[in-house]
């Protein structure tokens, strides 16, 4: 009968270990999927503010009206998932990402652009209704993209505009 029990006790200790071990890559694994969706949600509300600001310009331009496939209020959520581990500190992410966004950027717009920027702010100050008042954003932009001969990043033109 102590026999039994023993042997019992020996297969009741395995399970333990084994669920033990499986609990613990569980949880691993929970913490490195959650890791993955807070990165790729990060990603997405940076390609949506892109798209703001892409549209923004557009309208700005007087270009045609885009169609809006996903609007920020109606992307889906996923749904945050409560644990009790700790999650992984925001510092070493924000390192991460910060390195990819500055390894990703184009170099600065060419000193030659220069003059074409001013003469752009010049003939947007000429078309100015009245001499009194500033060149709108519009109006220089679109003087600067008159200059150019052929398109220009956003990047681009925001730093030419900068530099004048």
């Amino acid at each position: 009968m102590s026999e039994v029990n023993s042997h019992a006790t020996e297969l009741t200790s395995q399970y333990v270990a084994q669920v033990t071990g499986d609990l613990e890559r569980n949880a691993k694994e929970q913490e490195r999927v959650g890791a993955e969706i807070e990165a790729l949600q990060e990603q997405l509300r940076a390609l949506q503010h892109d798209h703001t600001v892409l549209v923004n310009m557009q309208e700005a331009l007087g270009g045609p009206t885009p169609v809006v496939e996903a609007d920020a209020a109606s992307a889906p959520s996923v749904p945050h998932q409560a644990s009790a581990e700790r999650k992984p500190s925001k510092g070493k992410k924000a390192a991460a990402t910060g390195a990819k966004k500055t390894a990703s950027k184009k170099p600065a717009a060419k000193p030659a652009a220069k003059p074409a920027v001013k003469a752009a702010v010049k003939a947007a100050a000429v078309t100015a209704p009245t001499a009194a008042t500033k060149p709108t954003l519009v109006e220089l932009i679109r003087g600067h993209l008159e200059q150019q001969s052929e398109p220009r990043s956003a990047a681009e033109i925001t730093t030419a505009l900068t530099q004048a």
